[in-house]
């Protein structure tokens, strides 16, 4: 299964290091957009470097080559679900360096350290949005999935207001929820509900790949 993650960090080595300047691009972008900056960037590192995987693999035509050796499918599905981590893991140390590096030549951005609270909303943005879109990948392959990703896009975004809509509405008892479970409790949750929809998702998404021809 290492193998099967270094070979999508080959295949993206360039994209990769590119990252980088996707950064900064986006804590330019995001600086005064009122949103919590690091879970937005390191949705979009992360996300972005998954699609481009599924596209270099579609191009190369990878799936035959893998199906082809004596390599559960479980661990083709697995190692892919894997590299999400992978991807905001170096997403996360390449932000801490250029968030210290604004800090030391002192450029006029304003960026807040980051919290326990941004890197818990992050793992669990990431751990939603790629869950999303890997079974559907593993159904239908990079091309038909490509297609659908525009539409889970719009729900995300009609999603993410109607959310926003919900607490501003339910503020009070929100706050009254928040104030009665601590901290550790809140993030306990989270991660709880993150690992659960990551673990169904890799379920679906093994069966249908175990369903394919190739």
């Amino acid at each position: 299964m290492f193998n099967l993650i270094l070979k999508d960090i080959f295949l993206l080595k360039k994209t990769i290091l590119a990252s980088a300047a996707y950064i900064v691009f986006f804590l330019f972008v995001f600086r005064q957009s009122g949103i919590t900056v690091f879970p937005a960037v390191m949705v979009a590192i992360s996300y972005m470097l998954i699609l481009s995987g599924c596209a270099y693999e579609n191009k190369n035509n990878s799936d035959l080559m893998l199906n082809s050796l004596p390599i559960p499918r479980s661990r083709i599905v697995a190692a892919k679900y894997l590299s999400i981590f992978v991807f905001l893991g170096w997403g996360m140390i390449i932000y801490l360096i250029v968030v210290k590096l604004f800090s030391m030549i002192k450029l006029p951005i304003e960026i807040s350290p980051l919290s326990l609270e941004d890197l818990i909303g992050a793992i669990f943005a990431v751990s939603f949005l790629n869950s999303i879109y890997l079974p559907i990948f593993f159904k239908f392959g990079y091309i038909k999935s490509r297609i659908i990703n525009v539409f889970i896009f719009l729900l995300i975004f009609f999603g993410f207001s109607n959310g926003v809509k919900f607490f501003i509405d339910n503020q009070n008892n929100l706050s009254l929820f928040s104030k009665q479970a601590t901290n550790f409790q809140l993030a306990l949750g989270i991660i709880i509900a993150a690992l659960v929809f990551f673990l169904i998702s890799y379920f679906i998404s093994l069966k249908f790949y175990k369903n394919r021809e190739f």
